[in-house]
């Protein structure tokens, strides 16, 4: 049998069809949004939106509004989440890369053909990446949230929402370099699908994030300020 492996750096993999009322698989290259769709990402995602005059995103104007729809955080500052502000920020630039990263389809794996509606999408975290994330928020969190896992901090909070409430999303944290999903074929021609962990960096609770306006976390909810 022939082994085929497929690259996905540099595309996009999730597009929003009116018409269907759904995300679809697309598989594409990213593209230029115009200044007013750039306006419209400043609203959830400043620093995308800071570069966004002649940059490529994955993002265009139809899935920056679902992105508008579908946020999943309390807005009223009583969720644990919203509690540290910097838990919030860190949070909030993770869903930015979901919908927008320039490498979306080399970190999200949507099962199914191209041009398909979405259901599903696995999602490949690196675990250093993650472990910042769980630490700026886990001591404003419930105790119940405090004694989760790091995956389960991911399947179990608000991020499982993501997408929608109505798709099933599930996240993998990785600290391997690359992902080789296990799936069966029925055709004497195997492709083989490799997927890399989205990686980036999470500020610390204790961390002011002067670009944003963002203030450091207050000693009750962030040990690390005291």
């Amino acid at each position: 049998m022939a082994l085929l492996v497929k690259l996905t750096l540099q595309q996009c993999i999730l597009q929003y069809d009116d018409e269907a009322n759904s995300l679809m698989k697309s598989m594409r290259f990213p593209f230029q949004i115009c200044s007013q769709t750039a306006k419209k990402l400043n609203e959830i995602c400043p620093e995308y939106a800071l570069v966004a005059n002649g940059m490529a995103f994955c993002c265009d104007e139809k899935l920056i509004d679902r992105m508008l729809v579908n946020w999943p955080f309390n807005d009223d500052y009583t969720s644990p989440e919203m509690k540290c502000p910097v838990c919030r920020y860190n949070l909030q630039r993770l869903y930015c890369h979901l919908y927008c990263h320039v490498n979306q389809a080399a970190f999200l794996r949507v099962p199914g053909e191209n041009n398909t509606k979405v259901d599903q999408i696995e999602t490949y975290i690196g675990t250093e990446y993650a472990n910042d994330l769980v630490n700026s928020c886990k001591w404003a969190s419930s105790q119940q949230s405090t004694n989760m896992d790091n995956q389960q901090f991911f399947n179990q909070g608000p991020m499982k929402w993501s997408f929608g409430k109505d798709l099933s999303m599930n996240y993998v944290l990785l600290a391997d370099e690359t992902v080789t999903p296990e799936h069966d074929h029925s055709d004497d021609e195997e492709e083989e699908e490799v997927y890399f962990p989205l990686k980036d960096h999470g500020f610390k609770c204790n961390e002011s994030i002067p670009h944003a306006n963002i203030e450091a976390c207050s000693c009750d909810i962030c040990k690390s300020a005291c």
